[in-house]
């Protein structure tokens, strides 16, 4: 993927999530779902800042990076990590519908590496 020539820094990325958060305040998803989103996005922020990358610079091969980080670093289910991919996908939506990006690869990213995953854990729970 070509990367962006955009400054890096939290106040860049910061901005999109701002912009996000009135977007789906708009939108009137519920409080509750914004809520968990944002919680989700500002720890994908937080490790962009860490990699020094801008949000604009994420492609498929950055997110599996982030994927493999949650999952060796956050004692959490694979479920928990599906959620931080939907609240990703949401906003790489509206990043997509703004041509901040020339698409939303994480539906694509969750379709390959959670879904299957997520499908098993709900058989051994039920």
């Amino acid at each position: 993927m070509e990367r962006t020539v955009v400054p890096v820094g939290t106040a860049w990325n910061e901005r999109y999530l701002q912009e996000w958060r009135d977007d789906v305040v708009a939108r009137s998803l519920s409080p509750h779902t914004i809520r968990g989103y944002d919680v989700s996005l500002r720890l994908f922020l937080d490790w962009c800042g860490l990699n020094k990358l801008s949000v604009l610079d994420v492609g498929p091969r950055e997110l599996r990076a982030y994927f493999d980080d949650l999952r060796a670093n956050e004692p959490v289910s694979i479920g928990h990590i599906g959620n931080k991919f939907t609240a990703l996908s949401n906003f790489y939506d509206f990043l997509d519908d703004r041509q901040e990006v020339p698409e939303n690869f994480v539906p694509h990213f969750r379709r390959r590496y959670l879904k299957i995953p997520l499908r098993e854990a709900h058989k051994r729970r039920f």
